[in-house]
């Protein structure tokens, strides 16, 4: 398996990384031949989220799910387990665990609508300090 030092490891990122043939680093992530569909250059790039879930992007085409059918895995199994982080951690007193909202980075809504991040910063989306984006 390839790993970046660029980018952080996690076990959901692991999990399909290891399901993936002819996996190589990229300047973003990673890119591997898609399982979805009869692969001759690797089209599949794959990244990791600001909040620890792996991004898929298919340039041939395939959808998400058919990505994630074909590795033989569910689209729950993109996203790392919030649930096994807090187990065995007791909340303080008077404190209960609330999850919260993840943010979307501009990266993230770059890649879900399949357009440059730098078109959507030269129209002013940007990354607000608090969280989430600001979008005129």
């Amino acid at each position: 398996m390839v790993t970046s030092i660029a980018q952080q490891s996690s076990p959901a990122l692991e999990q399909v990384l290891s399901q993936l043939k002819g996996v190589r680093t990229s300047m973003h992530g990673w890119r591997a031949s898609c399982p979805a569909h009869a692969d001759r250059k690797p089209s599949l790039s794959i990244g990791l989220g600001e909040h620890g879930q792996v991004l898929l992007k298919c340039f041939a085409g395939c959808s998400l799910e058919h990505i994630v059918e074909a590795m033989g895995l569910t689209m729950t199994d993109l996203f790392p387990d919030a649930h096994s982080e807090l187990e065995g951690q007791a909340a303080p007193p008077g404190k209960t665990h609330h999850p919260t909202q993840p943010t979307l980075s501009l990266v993230d809504l770059a890649l879900e609508k399949q357009l440059p991040w730098k078109f959507l910063f030269s129209l002013g989306v940007m990354e607000h300090p608090s969280g989430g984006l600001q979008i005129p």
